[in-house]
């Protein structure tokens, strides 16, 4: 799913399985767009050792005059693929002007996990993270840069013993915890 430079309001992108895209899942690139609303969906592996950093949910305005705001990401599993250098899960790059920080975004009841970065937010405002299972983010679970007025809910950040194995050093968000003992 691409929205390069629209103007639209209102899009639903619900029951999808979006995966194997090396370019980002669904990725909304400038523009003017309102009411993004992601539910129910299965988005993994839209991510290539070989291409420049994307995410599974690819939300970007920086440096355009417009703005990207009204964003639900609800109810999915986003996973996939550490192997890909800078991937992330949901990443939402929100400074479409020095002054301006896009936003109004809820991120809630989500299943995040095996890339690099599970949500980075970068010049971003009003973002309520909650009830969301953070799982096996290889450099961080959660980065936020030059953002105002995130809220980070209740949430679970684990990394599950059943899903290690001798490849994945997962640091869980904590950069000196390299562990794959699962402790």
């Amino acid at each position: 799913m691409f929205y390069d430079r629209v103007n639209l309001h209102q899009s639903n992108i619900t029951g999808c399985h979006i995966s194997y895209n090396p370019g980002g899942g669904i990725v909304c690139r400038g523009g003017d767009v309102r009411n993004i609303h992601i539910g129910s969906c299965d988005i993994e592996s839209n991510h290539a050792p070989d291409a420049p950093p994307t995410a599974n949910v690819l939300i970007d305005c920086s440096g355009d005059k417009a703005g990207i705001g009204e964003i639900a990401i609800t109810g999915c599993t986003l996973q996939h693929n550490h192997n890909s250098p800078g991937s992330a899960n949901i990443r939402i790059l929100g400074a479409s002007s020095p002054t301006v920080r896009e936003g109004n975004v809820t991120i809630s009841g989500n299943i995040l996990s095996d890339v690099h970065q599970n949500v980075h937010l970068q010049d971003c405002r009003g973002v309520t993270i909650t009830g969301n299972a953070f799982e096996s983010g290889f450099d961080v679970d959660l980065l936020t840069e030059n953002c105002v007025g995130v809220v980070v809910g209740l949430n679970s950040f684990d990394r599950n013993p059943r899903y290690v194995n001798g490849e994945q050093n997962a640091r869980r968000g904590n950069p000196e915890d390299a562990r794959s003992d699962g402790r």
